[in-house]
This record gives C-alpha cells, structure tokens and sequence, in this order.
C-alpha cells in the first residue's frame, strides 16, 4: 500500500495523531508491506535525513540525545495511522478507554549517522517500524534508519508500551479480538527492556521541579523530558569536574545507545532529584535514577562514542 501525507510530530495537540496529519511538514512516501508472517511499514525520506523530525541539533549539526527518539516515534505514530496490522490504534483506544504508556526501550546509533548529519545530510533514508511483540497489556515495536540506496544501517529503536485505564492509570488486558489479530503479526527480534539499577553510593545529584511545559498529551511529565532532565544532569556533573572517566564537556559527547525504564508518573510541581555515576564495567556508560519523593521513577542508561 503507497500513500502520502504530511506529519508534524511536534503537535501537543489533545487529539495529537489527527493532528499530526493536518500539520505541514516534510512530504513523506510511505510504503507497507507483510514479510515473513509479520507486520512491517518503511517510511522514505526522499529529500534527506528529517530535519524537522530530529530538529534539535547543536553547533556541530550533531543530534541530541533525544533527538533520534522524536524520529522514530513520529513515524510509528503515522504508521498507527495508516496500517491497521501495526496496531489498530484508534480503535483500541476507542474501544476500551485506554492510554498507551512507554514502559522502556533501547536505542542505538551509529556514527554513521552523525557523519552523515554533519556531511550529506540530504542521504535518502527510511524508518522501518515492526510489531515485535503482543502481551497481555503490551505490545513491542522495533525500529530501524538506514540510507535508502546503501542500505546502511543508522541507528535502532525497540520499544515496548503498556495500556492503561485513562482513569485509574493501571494496565488493562487486551481484547480478545485484539491478541488474535495482532499476535500471528509479531516479528522477531522482541524487544527487552533494562534491569533496573543498583544505585551507586558515589553519585552525583542534581535536582529539578517539572514545569508545565513538560506536560504531554497523556496529562504526565513527557518521556522525553525524563531524558531531557538526565542531559541536564550529565551536563551540569561534567561541569562540576564529578565524573573520572570523562573529561571536557557532555556536549561534546556522541551517543551510542541509551537504554530506558520508566518506573512511574511525575506531574507539575513535582520536585525531582536526578542521580548520575560512572558504571563500574563499562568506561563509556553511564548511569541515571530519577527519583520523587525517596521513590524510583526512571532508570536510563547512556553509552557514549569515545
């Protein structure tokens, strides 16, 4: 199946999918498929890597820690949209008054794709996007950027959501309709979340109250402020000389993966304590805890290149 559309992943919009369709924005060139006995969709770039997707760059035209994120979400939030064998989305939703919460997920990304965003940004690439698992609550996605003609591979993204009650926020089952559609869909390989930490006694802390503007369409503090406030954190450690094994600035830094298990809500006015350390196996990993009131909230984990 082709289509065409326009997609703005930034709109905060209640009603955010339909009007993400509506809003101007690059003009993409979908392409879905089944292969393999699963459930599969390409979105091409055929003018370049998505600017206007992953538009937070610094200085050096280098993505952000988040930014990779953003890419890949705005198009699994189009693929919803236009291919019912990825989810039935809508419908779901509509059907048993839930919410989709990211529970955790793992992120690659090559230095191929920095070279290619300092040098030739306009590469053709495609977003891939895969059902990769269907629970009882859940459901795993997978994701992969490669260049269109080369096929490299850029970067990753495997995902896993949770749906829960708008009102009581707890996960809900599934319909009975909705595993025996979806589950002969999933593709290999699955998605597995993070253990969670074992804090280190020799942390850094940094603290932060959640603004208003951190607020998403699901009424929470926004997953990728979660991860906005850990960069703020390493920024403000690497200043304060706290880290051994790295020196400079975090900026200066690329990241190669980051790992994420969210462990609960924060809302405005929530005062937040953020703790970093170096791990103690891996010398370009570091490690984050959120925190809220004493309770655990969100675990990341950030390898860098180095």
């Amino acid at each position: 199946m082709a289509a065409t559309l326009w997609v703005n992943c930034m709109s905060r919009h209640k009603n955010f999918f339909t009007e993400a369709l509506k809003a101007t924005s690059r003009l993409l060139s979908v392409e879905t498929r089944i292969e393999r006995g699963g459930a599969q969709a390409s979105v091409i770039f055929k003018s370049g890597l998505p600017f206007d997707i992953m538009h937070e760059y610094d200085d050096a035209k280098k993505p952000n820690l988040w930014s990779h994120l953003k890419a890949f979400q705005s198009v699994r939030f189009h693929l919803w949209l236009t291919d019912g064998r990825l989810g039935d989305i809508t419908r779901l939703q509509e059907e048993t008054n839930t919410l989709l919460f990211l529970l955790g997920g793992v992120n690659h990304v090559s230095t191929k794709l920095y070279n290619l965003a300092a040098d030739s940004p306009q590469t053709p690439v495609m977003i891939r996007c895969f059902l990769n698992a269907i629970g009882r609550t859940s459901m795993g996605y997978g994701h992969e950027l490669r260049t269109l003609e080369s096929n490299e591979l850029l970067g990753t993204l495997a995902v896993k959501v949770v749906c829960v009650d708008e009102k009581t926020r707890r996960p809900q089952a599934h319909p009975d309709w909705y595993i025996n559609k979806y589950l002969p869909l999933v593709q290999e390989p699955e998605t597995s979340l993070m253990k969670a930490h074992v804090e280190n006694e020799s942390c850094f802390r940094y603290k932060t109250t959640v603004l208003p503007s951190d607020i998403d369409n699901q009424d929470h503090l926004s997953y990728l402020s979660f991860l906005r406030y850990c960069s703020d954190c390493a920024t403000v450690a690497f200043q304060c000389n706290a880290m051994k094994k790295f020196t400079g600035s975090f900026t200066q830094y690329k990241v190669k993966s980051v790992s994420l298990l969210y462990l609960s809500e924060a809302n405005v006015n929530d005062e937040l304590d953020i703790d970093i350390w170096e791990d103690g196996k891996q010398s370009d990993k570091l490690n984050f805890i959120i925190s809220k009131a004493g309770e655990d909230i969100f675990h990341c984990s950030v390898q860098l290149h180095v």
